[in-house]
């Protein structure tokens, strides 16, 4: 797969190393058995082989709270400019689910809403109309941007659903590492176990080299306790 995919783990560090080597493990023996020539992996299956290897230690579980982030291959596949990305998010036994944004580890508790809110705005901002925006007539409240109204979750002839938010977000990129700073730079402030420096990762899908998106990664300073 050309598309990197990356994997955050957050928790006991000998567990993540050990969770580390295990995903290796699995998937280099599924990389072999692929015929020559077929497709790899994409961030989808790699979030499913994740569940299943979490769970398979539900009961004595990993300490290991992750989350895994790729490009969206089958958006890729179908040549779509400004292809989407996928975000999943565990629990330590497997239990995840899509989302637009998450986190993981110290100040979660703290960077969650803040990042929520403001993609949000963002989301906002790019989509005025709001496709699923639905204003609320009790007090004059607006429903989250994010969230999917009920009619348009159903999709397909057997009426499966989406999920109740949206799973992406529509924002460049310059927007999406300025609100992840701005959220560390809050959370920093009152957590004091976030500081000193935060290092983001752009993948580059519409720059190649060797084959590959270019990652280009930023540093920006946090406060220090």
């Amino acid at each position: 797969n050309n598309m990197p995919i990356m994997i955050g783990s957050a928790g006991c560090a000998s567990d993540c190393e050990s969770l580390k080597r295990r995903v290796r493990l699995e998937l280099d023996a599924l990389e072999y058995s692929f015929p020559t020539g077929s497709s790899s992996l994409g961030v989808q299956s790699v979030a499913n082989l994740l569940q299943q290897i979490l769970y398979g230690r539900r009961g004595f579980p990993y300490y290991s709270f992750c989350v895994v982030a790729g490009i969206d291959q089958q958006q890729h596949q179908q040549g779509r400019h400004g292809t989407p990305g996928a975000v999943y998010v565990y629990d330590a036994i497997g239990s995840f689910e899509r989302v637009a944004v998450a986190s993981a580890g110290t100040g979660r508790e703290l960077l969650q809403p803040i990042l929520d809110r403001l993609f949000s705005e963002t989301q906002l901002r790019n989509n005025p109309a709001g496709e699923h925006a639905v204003e609320c007539r009790d007090d004059g409240m607006r429903r989250d941007i994010m969230a999917v109204t009920a009619g348009n979750q159903r999709m397909g002839v057997a009426g499966s659903l989406r999920p109740p938010v949206e799973t992406t977000v529509n924002c460049s990129w310059e927007e999406a590492v300025n609100n992840v700073a701005r959220a560390y730079r809050s959370v920093a402030e009152r957590e004091i176990s976030v500081g000193d420096e935060i290092v983001i990762c752009v993948v580059n899908t519409s720059e190649m080299r060797d084959g590959r998106p270019v990652v280009d990664v930023f540093n920006y300073p946090l406060k220090r306790h």
